[in-house]
């Protein structure tokens, strides 16, 4: 139930709301920190009072932390080096009068729960948003001793995804039974609405395609532009725009230039509001690499465009019900994301059935189920 636009957990609890304390390092505009930000905002405040601890100081959600405690390790200007024992202290104030403990990412901030958990006797919960084994591969080997190590401890876990449900329960067998799905928070009307502005002057006239990601290597961008040099020998006229910022910016241009299709490729850089551009779109194609859920997919579908994604691990393939609310390629294979684009450029009538299906389907990714969902699990939990 929704009240107020505060989910209303119907799982019986005691009459005292428990307090529910979520850890983050810092709060980044990226996808993970978002969905965060958006349980606390919706959580059922009859059931839980949540707060937050940030470790450094940083770019801020007003609009999602109203109303919600926020303690920083950290304030603007102090340095780890000099102000370690302030930081140990300010955590600890707001550990000792919580009742649960949630790690809002995988790696320290879970380590952190998990580890205060124990010297406390609280219970820990630990959001998993990437698949394990993929995150581990791209950081130092201490990570992955410490994640075998210290998950274990979890009371629950939380997964936004089947399929990274399955990768944790893979990675530390013993978490079997205390890990479960809870696909992210999403504010649906919000994006719905946001994607009725209008585009910014300078885009494209004709129909494009986009894709919507950090310029980052797990998001395959460059599998995309050597799919779109493909799709042009085949006579497609189509412009790509391509939204967002990240250190491959260059690295993606030169490879446009190489391919002989700079000519077509819009780099938009970061856009506060991108959700016109996904409106706008004749195709939403995403070719990551490896997601944990794909929050961009979804909201694609909210907005009704018609969507080709790589079928990476893990989120894309559960997002599009396996393939009827979208097309699935095979990952990283430029000839298979360029053939999926083809097919559904050419076929007006499988457009026009994505298009109605797509906002349906995106209901499965609401805030209420989500948040509900979540409320459930800290009920177990404690």
């Amino acid at each position: 139930m929704v009240k107020n636009g505060v989910v209303k957990d119907t799982v019986a609890k005691d009459s005292a709301a428990k307090r529910v304390l979520f850890i983050l390092m810092g709060l980044y505009r990226n996808g993970a920190v978002l969905s965060t930000l958006t349980t606390i905002k919706y959580l059922d405040r009859e059931g839980f009072t949540p707060e937050l601890f940030v470790f450094t100081p940083g770019e801020a959600w007003p609009e999602l932390l109203e109303g919600t405690p926020v303690t920083y390790g950290l304030r603007p200007g102090e340095r780890l080096r000099s102000r370690a024992p302030q930081l140990v202290a300010r955590l600890w104030h707001v550990v000792r009068r919580a009742d649960v403990l949630v790690g809002g990412l995988e790696m320290t901030p879970t380590f952190l729960a998990v580890a205060l958990g124990k010297l406390t006797g609280k219970p820990s919960v630990g959001f998993v948003r990437n698949s394990l084994p993929e995150l581990l591969r791209t950081l130092p080997r201490r990570y992955a001793t410490l994640t075998k190590r210290l998950y274990p401890g979890l009371t629950r876990v939380v997964a936004i995804s089947s399929g990274i449900q399955a990768s944790v329960e893979a990675l530390v067998p013993s978490l079997r039974g205390r890990v479960r799905t809870v696909y992210i928070p999403l504010e649906l009307d919000k994006v719905v609405r946001r994607a009725e502005e209008p585009l910014p002057e300078g885009a494209p006239a004709e129909p494009y395609l986009v894709a919507v990601g950090r310029l980052e290597p797990q998001k395959g961008f460059d599998v995309l532009l050597r799919a779109y040099a493909r799709l042009r020998e085949r006579g497609l006229t189509h412009p790509l725009v391509i939204v967002g910022e990240g250190h491959e910016r260059e690295t993606l241009r030169a490879l446009a230039t190489s391919l002989g299709v700079a000519d077509g490729v819009v780099f938009t850089g970061f856009q506060a509001n991108p959700y016109p551009w996904l409106r706008g779109a004749t195709v939403f194609v995403s070719s990551s690499r490896f997601e944990g859920f794909c929050r961009v997919i979804a909201e694609a579908l909210a907005v009704g465009t018609p969507v080709v994604s790589t079928d990476c691990p893990s989120g894309p393939a559960e997002v599009l019900d396996y393939g009827r609310a979208g097309i699935l390629v095979p990952n990283e294979d430029a000839a298979a994301l360029a053939d999926g684009l083809y097919r559904l450029l050419g076929d007006e009538a499988l457009q026009r059935r994505l298009r109605e299906g797509g906002p349906r389907r995106a209901q499965n990714f609401s805030t209420a189920a989500s948040v509900r969902a979540f409320g459930e699990v800290l009920s177990d939990t404690l």
